[in-house]
């Protein structure tokens, strides 16, 4: 599955940040029951975007998953009703009163969940272009004032294959609770008894609009002002066709590996340099992104989980975040000098992770542009590789492989995971194909790796002595120039 995966925390990072490791539990106390609640920032963003003309399933988590052995109907069905029992997300709705947006949690007993079912003749299968149609219909806008806002469907395949489809709207969750979800959907179909949550989403968003929460916002915010003080970059990437006026979301991925030869060298970078992989990749692509637009100022976003509280570990929502890591791979430093300058520039960022990038955009009065993502255009995500599949008495349950999400949020994102043993680099690159041809992406990817290898090889090589086969003057020369952007060199 896609989503489920952790991106970079602050657990991750905590023994590199002084005073981290140290903070103490606080517990937080629930939020008084009413009939309307706050929402989080990120959630206010995702309501306004909601409401964009053309935004569709752009914000819809999907995912679709192959269930092989003897399944049981009936226990499924009352799995998914007992989810939306423990999970108040799962029964949320969001509605305008008195011109502030608020969520509405309903009663448990008042949502009676149910899962669709499809099949064939027995004699009959479904073709794999069937099932790409069955997913394309499934996979459709929610409105948001009506609960659940979760949607599944059982496809049987044959008498012992089903493939179960998920949609879910990103302002009720994320990549971690698609994770959480199937972990507690599994011990629900089991029979077995889950510790009751002592916080819900809702009380994340008290926590966050309260005083304390604020404070600790506040405080974080000069960071963040300070980083984009002056004039803000916008990426100046040559793309193949002209950016529309309005943002498109149509995405494709391109799958590819770092061998094991390149993942050692990697490690003995890390252990060397106390850099973390995250850091080495964002680094590279850092020099990747200077050396097909031709700057020295480049911003990349990366998703977080956001839950820095142990009491949201276990908690369906939309807790990730965004950080705009912002960096400056100018021409005459060495890899290993902005490798140090990035690696400084990420710590410093996740120290202060909880700052609400939705803020940051009204703070930096970027919340107006409709043609393309604010702040940032392109994306690094490292993933923690996760068991591919889930094993129980009798069932396996594991990704459908041909299912693959068309929707990208930015023009390009770099995604890696570490696979288990650990010995390769699995990563695809997520772009924008309203932009850019397949074979622009091919370059790409085989431009990065020729960067990551001639780093790794001499570690003092001057990033203006980094060659790659097709440069800024030679994409310059035959791609589509974004008329918004003031080039200056």
């Amino acid at each position: 599955m896609t989503e489920i995966f952790k991106s970079p925390t602050i657990r991750g990072l905590s023994k590199y940040i002084p005073g981290v490791a140290e903070s103490k539990y606080i517990p937080l106390e629930p939020a008084e029951k009413r009939e309307y609640y706050p929402l989080s920032s990120l959630q206010k963003r995702f309501y306004i975007l909601n409401q964009m003309k053309g935004v569709g399933t752009s914000y819809n988590l999907a995912n679709v998953m192959t269930v092989e052995g003897m399944l049981r109907r009936s226990c499924l069905e009352e799995a998914f009703q007992l989810l939306s029992h423990r999970h108040e997300s799962l029964r949320t709705s969001f509605e305008l009163r008195e011109g502030e947006v608020v969520q509405r949690i309903r009663p448990a007993a008042a949502i009676d969940f149910s899962v669709e079912f499809q099949e064939k003749y027995e004699s009959e299968l479904f073709s794999e272009e069937e099932i790409q149609q069955i997913i394309k219909a499934f996979i459709k806008p929610f409105d948001l004032s009506q609960p659940p806002l979760l949607r599944v469907k059982l496809v049987k395949l044959s008498y012992q294959e089903h493939l179960l489809f998920f949609d879910m709207h990103h302002i009720i969750s994320d990549g971690t609770s698609m994770g959480i979800l199937v972990r507690d959907l599994v011990s629900f179909y089991q029979g077995k008894k889950i510790s009751l949550l002592r916080l819900q989403y809702k009380d994340f968003c008290q926590w966050q609009n309260s005083c304390e929460g604020q404070a600790l916002i506040k405080q974080q915010e000069d960071y963040w002002l300070d980083l984009f003080k002056g004039e803000i970059p916008q990426l100046a990437l040559f793309t193949d066709y002209k950016r529309p006026a309005v943002q498109s979301f149509a995405g494709e991925a391109i799958y590819f590996s770092l061998e094991k030869e390149i993942k050692e060298k990697i490690d003995r970078l890390k252990r060397e340099t106390g850099a973390t992989l995250y850091m080495i990749l964002l680094a590279v692509y850092n020099i990747l992104l200077s050396k097909y637009s031709g700057q020295e100022d480049i911003v990349v976003g990366t998703p977080i989980a956001g839950r820095q509280h142990t009491d949201f570990e276990d908690i369906i929502g939309l807790f990730i975040n965004a950080l705009a890591m912002r960096n400056f791979p100018g021409a005459e430093k060495t890899f290993l000098q902005f490798l140090k300058e990035v690696r400084e520039n990420t710590l410093q960022a996740f120290q202060n992770q909880q700052y609400p990038f939705g803020r940051l955009l009204e703070k930096l009065g970027q919340m107006k542009e409709v043609s393309r993502n604010p702040l940032f255009d392109v994306e690094l995500v490292v993933q923690n590789m996760e068991t591919p599949e889930v094993r129980l008495e009798g069932l396996r349950l594991a990704p459908y492989e041909s299912y693959a999400s068309q929707i990208s949020q930015v023009d390009v994102a770099l995604y890696a995971a570490e696979s288990e043993p650990g010995d390769t680099i699995h990563a695809n690159m997520l772009y924008c194909s309203a932009l850019f041809k397949r074979e622009t992406i091919e370059r790409f990817i085989a431009s990065f790796k020729e960067i990551l290898s001639a780093v790794l090889e001499n570690r003092n090589l001057r990033l203006k002595d980094i060659h790659i086969v097709h440069d800024f003057a030679e994409v310059e020369s035959s791609a589509y120039q974004d008329e918004s952007v003031d080039f200056d060199f």
